[in-house]
């Protein structure tokens, strides 16, 4: 289990969504910056997530942040749950999009998305992150499922992609 940098192509892909979202020009540059997220203590539970750029953001902006990052999950009853840092939360109002990101285990390298996790945000302030800012963190954690489960699908694709 653990973080990987996703591919140069799948990273570069990303500069055809900057007419939806604001996101920055993705680069080799920005590419080669790309950190894997680290817990900072020993007793942190999220692993936190650093921009591989330096971001203005003006109050009201709906922005995606492409991590560069994929988690492989060791598995198939492990989700990884993301969370905006309190303290950008605090001060400036820093919210998910989708309040709580869910990274399922077959989001990673199934037939049609290489499970690169984008995390979309909004802000009440202007804000300025800088490169190899924390601005996210994500907790690995084991879920249970009911004895009458019946899920027998299988994810092809990315966000939203199993309907």
């Amino acid at each position: 289990m653990g973080f990987e940098r996703i591919s140069k192509d799948t990273w570069k892909d990303y500069n055809k969504s900057r007419d939806t979202f604001y996101i920055p020009e993705l680069t080799d540059e920005n590419y080669n910056r790309i950190a894997k997220p680290m817990r900072s203590t020993t007793k942190s539970a999220g692993y936190d997530f650093r921009l591989p750029f330096t971001m203005e953001i003006k109050t009201g902006d709906r922005v995606v942040v492409p991590t560069g990052v994929k988690w492989n999950p060791n598995n198939h009853d492990e989700v990884l749950l993301l969370y905006p840092r309190s303290s950008l939360g605090f001060k400036y109002g820093f919210t998910l999009l989708n309040t709580v990101g869910v990274i399922d285990a077959d989001y990673y390298n199934n037939p049609d998305n290489e499970g690169h996790i984008l995390i979309a945000f909004k802000t009440e302030k202007d804000m300025n992150l800088n490169l190899g800012e924390k601005f996210c963190q994500g907790i690995i954690t084991k879920f249970i499922v009911t004895d009458d489960d019946e899920a027998g699908g299988t994810r092809i694709g990315g966000i939203g992609s199993t309907n």
